[in-house]
């Protein structure tokens, strides 16, 4: 379990940067779409 969780914290900002930019860029689309 320990590895999973060191896995978690290595993955997540990735995951969270990845979903960030999508919704951003998500709604600049609709924004200038």
């Amino acid at each position: 379990m320990v590895y999973d969780n060191k896995v978690l914290r290595d993955l997540l900002p990735q995951v969270g940067a990845t979903i960030l930019g999508t919704l951003m860029a998500i709604s600049d689309g609709m924004t200038y779409g």
